[in-house]
């Protein structure tokens, strides 16, 4: 009779750290997929000087990646106050990005230099429900960065 107690504790105890690893290793691959979201993001927003609204080549090309990569989040909710007092988030399917205006300076070519990054968060897709009511208002789950400083000429 111990014997058999002992075997069904066993098996509980592997599937238990199974389903343990197995979570571990899907929370991983889905954490890549909106880092790599992100860094595309970021590139593409620093190539299209921030132009990136809904119906745009930066945003299509953006979109493309999303899909190629299999990226299943379609919108995040409230993305919260952008950093270092810049605009609004502006939010498209699957990411959100903010400009941050910095500094203006004077050049001897140009009149103004205008400077500007780009801050942009992403989420890591959890779909297991039981997480998501628990963890709902729980912003741990995304990714996020900066670009690097942006020069805007003006005349």
């Amino acid at each position: 009779m111990s014997n058999a107690f002992g075997g069904v504790t066993n098996l509980v105890i592997i599937v238990f750290f199974l389903v343990l690893v197995m979570g571990y290793l899907a929370f991983n691959v889905q954490y890549s997929k909106a880092f790599k979201v992100k860094n595309m993001a970021l590139t593409t927003l620093e190539q299209y000087e921030g132009n990136c609204e809904a119906d745009t080549t930066c945003n299509e090309k953006i979109q493309a990646y999303i899909k190629q990569i299999g990226y299943g989040v379609t919108k995040i909710n409230n993305p919260g106050s952008c950093p270092d007092g810049g605009s609004t988030y502006h939010c498209n399917s699957g990411y959100c990005y903010c400009v941050i205006d910095l500094e203006q300076s004077s050049d001897d070519m140009y009149k103004s230099v205008k400077r500007e990054y780009y801050h942009v968060i992403t989420e890591v897709e959890m779909n297991i429900p039981i997480i998501n009511k628990v963890l709902e208002g729980i912003r741990f789950f995304r990714v996020s960065g900066d670009s690097k400083p942006v020069s805007k000429f003006k005349n």
